[in-house]
């Protein structure tokens, strides 16, 4: 019996003793300096928000396609993927689709495209989202 507490025990002390080495160790004293002349080479683009085009474009579409549902636990979204892109419902407009899951549906609804932005400044596409949706057939 003490032997098996023992095997249980051991264990349970000593691996978490293990990890802590791993937090880090001491810096090194002799850390080589960039030059000031390569800092001053380096140059930082910084776009404000007023340069950006915020505003979204809205035109009327047709969009036909399977609806899916797409994301996260937290945050699932509705989704109709067409043959050559998707569209993402507005959140006050699932319920009009929630029930057409995994179904070919054609509608007649607003388009907003919003150009996503990664944090370095570069383009990383496009999100087009409906609303105003009309449900024209369902296959």
């Amino acid at each position: 019996m003490k032997k098996t507490f023992l095997y249980v025990l051991l264990p349970l002390i000593l691996c978490p003793l293990m990890v802590l080495p791993a937090f880090g160790r001491r810096e090194k004293e002799n850390i080589p300096v960039q030059d000031e002349k390569i800092i001053e080479q380096q140059s930082i683009e910084v776009r404000s928000t007023s340069e950006q085009n915020t505003e979204p474009q809205s035109t009327v579409v047709f969009a036909s396609g399977r609806v899916r549902l797409v994301g996260t636990s937290l945050f699932p979204e509705l989704v109709i993927s067409g043959p050559d892109r998707e569209w993402y419902i507005d959140r006050d407009e699932v319920y009009k689709l929630a029930d057409l899951q995994q179904q070919q549906v054609t509608v007649e609804a607003t388009e907003t495209i919003t150009e996503l932005i990664w944090a370095n400044g570069r383009s990383a596409g496009e999100r087009r989202t409906l609303r105003d949706i009309v449900i024209i057939d369902v296959e």
